[in-house]
């Protein structure tokens, strides 16, 4: 069975046991149609998966590791600690993109994945292994 992206999403939030309380995918942002905490670094860098509207009938899904301009100086180690990891977790095969925050509009950085060809299977494997990279951080 070939599953829509929307239904990779729900499947990927739902193993992750972060689906909101009506059962369905969190949103958050007009340029998303949903997303799932993969594991929360410290306050401001997170890794997610983002179900991102791009183009028409091309949608995105990426795993992304966000660190907000002020976490990225807070906690200035522990980000290029983290990007150091996500880096080599995906064989330096990433995206860097700047990312403006939907609340209080200030940049921050994303480095992505794409992970919309990749079966269920394999990205519950791949979940499972960045939260055993990233436990201790």
């Amino acid at each position: 069975m070939t599953e829509t992206i929307d239904q990779k999403m729900y499947e990927i939030a739902k193993y992750l046991g972060d689906l909101n309380v009506h059962d369905k995918v969190k949103k958050f942002g007009a340029g998303e149609k949903g997303y799932a905490t993969v594991q929360k670094i410290r306050s401001g860098i997170s890794i997610r998966v983002h179900h991102l509207k791009y183009e028409p009938n091309n949608d995105r899904l990426i795993i992304d590791l966000m660190i907000t301009e002020n976490a990225g100086n807070k906690f200035q180690s522990i980000a290029d600690t983290s990007v150091a990891i996500f880096k080599e977790f995906f064989h330096r095969m990433i995206v860097f993109e700047l990312w403006t925050h939907p609340i209080n509009k200030r940049e921050g950085k994303r480095y992505l994945f794409d992970i919309k060809e990749k079966t269920l299977e394999d990205i519950h494997k791949i979940l499972h292994d960045i939260r055993d990279s990233f436990s201790k951080l």
